[in-house]
């Protein structure tokens, strides 16, 4: 997949054309004329863009990763399940930071440069990979980065990754509840006079900011050239970047585990079993499997609140997101009904973030094959499957297990002291 980035060069040269935010796409191309990015990993191209070159240039892309992932078995666990067990390790996608957000924030941050913005916000948890992701590859544009987090369980992987968010200059706007999130969102872009205004130009057409939710027929609020302006210069990215922008990422990681398989890299599974959060993951690879003809099922293992991880919001994102290829000028396919999805429903426990006891054996399982995971999102990941496996259904004689954690040890540089200093009050708790 790597490649000599013209496609890369080509959509950042036009980014600066047309006066747009000029330190991400600048560093882009820096980055692509030494051979690599700004972050030192090697410059690739989406597959997406091999598969369909009228992209380039219609979609803003700018390389953060190290792509393609490899796909490894995992001998251990095949043998103690009967099953030969698979594993795409998008744990490795980034040399800063990996994990499923990398693929997502290479079009939503560069959507956010496109459309001016200075700096992006989002929402998660304490210890949100989304928050982290988004703040360190900011930082690498010259973007600042905001975001309002919810309580979760605490545990030490929890802290890890607030004082990570810290260190990488990310401001914290603590919410109550996972339900407050909205009205202390309202209140940060009050605070900061953030806002968006019809107009004659935006950037959250392409199904970014400005469709979180369902965007319902086509011509709707996706339409691909949506007029308006962020006020303030804050472009918003939605929970787990998991807008049809976002999840257009793993559109492209489909088609890459597709030539993956034609190369021989690894046989053609029964099964597909990923985390479903915010479903940006799971949605694009529905869209992306039928893109490359493959007839491989994907299990969503939800791993939120029921009323958060529905079929219908899987189904939706999917939908959308061919909807927006559709408008790109790609023939997507559609009919992603509700009924079809299959999410797995019995592993979340008491709720996210909470540990189960299934969660930790299947991290102590990975860890036989030195794969690292938690036990937030891939640890529920992996027991799902194994539930599955252990459950001999039909066609899981050989499954893949799409590993979306980063398995990197986060460095640290700054004293415990003065973490603490720039948190919060709210969330110095977290940390004592």
């Amino acid at each position: 997949m790597a490649g000599d980035g013209k496609h890369g060069r080509k959509s950042c040269s036009e980014g600066r054309a047309e006066g747009r935010a000029e330190s991400g796409f600048e560093s882009c191309s820096e980055g692509r004329a030494e051979g690599g990015s700004k972050n030192g990993t090697p410059a690739h191209d989406l597959a997406l863009f091999e598969r369909y070159p009228q992209l380039v240039g219609e979609l803003p892309w700018v390389p953060l990763g190290t792509f393609p992932t490899p796909v490894e078995r995992m001998g251990r666990l095949s043998k103690r399940l009967g099953s030969e067990v698979w594993v795409k390790r998008d744990d490795l996608s980034g040399a800063i930071y990996g994990g499923n957000k990398v693929r997502k924030l290479e079009l939503v941050l560069a959507e956010a440069i496109e459309s001016g913005a200075r700096r992006v916000w989002t929402m998660g948890g304490t210890g949100s990979h989304q928050v982290l992701a988004t703040a360190l590859y900011a930082r690498e544009l010259g973007l600042g980065c905001a975001a309002v987090v919810f309580p979760q369980p605490v545990t030490p992987h929890v802290r890890e990754v607030l004082s990570a968010i810290v260190e990488a200059g990310c401001e914290l706007v603590p919410a109550a509840h996972m339900f407050t999130v909205p009205a202390a969102s309202a209140r940060l872009m009050a605070r900061r006079g953030w806002g968006w205004e019809l107009g004659e130009r935006g950037g959250g057409g392409r199904g970014g900011a400005g469709s979180w939710g369902r965007g319902g027929k086509e011509g709707g609020p996706l339409k691909l050239k949506q007029r308006g302006r962020f006020i303030g210069g804050a472009f918003p990215i939605p929970p787990g970047s998991s807008s049809p922008t976002g999840a257009l990422g793993y559109v492209s990681a489909a088609l890459e585990l597709a030539e993956q398989i034609r190369e021989g890299a690894c046989p053609m599974p029964g099964a597909i079993v990923t985390a479903y959060g915010s479903a940006g993951t799971a949605a694009g690879l529905l869209v992306g499997l039928r893109l490359a003809g493959l007839d491989v099922p994907v299990y969503a293992v939800r791993v939120v609140l029921k009323a958060l991880g529905t079929r219908g919001r899987l189904a939706g994102l999917a939908t959308d997101t061919a909807a927006l290829l559709r408008r790109l000028g790609v023939p997507a396919p559609g009919g992603f009904a509700r009924d079809d999805m299959r999410v797995v429903e019995d592993q979340v426990g008491a709720g996210y973030g909470h540990v189960t006891r299934e969660a930790e054996e299947a991290v102590s399982l990975a860890a036989e094959d030195g794969i690292r995971l938690e036990t937030t999102y891939t640890g529920k990941a992996l027991a799902g499957l194994c539930a599955l496996v252990r459950d001999r259904r039909p066609g899981w004689g050989r499954v893949l297990f799409w590993n979306t954690f980063h398995s990197r040890t986060l460095g640290r540089t700054l004293p415990d002291a003065e973490i603490l200093r720039r948190l919060p009050r709210a969330l110095r708790s977290v940390l004592s």
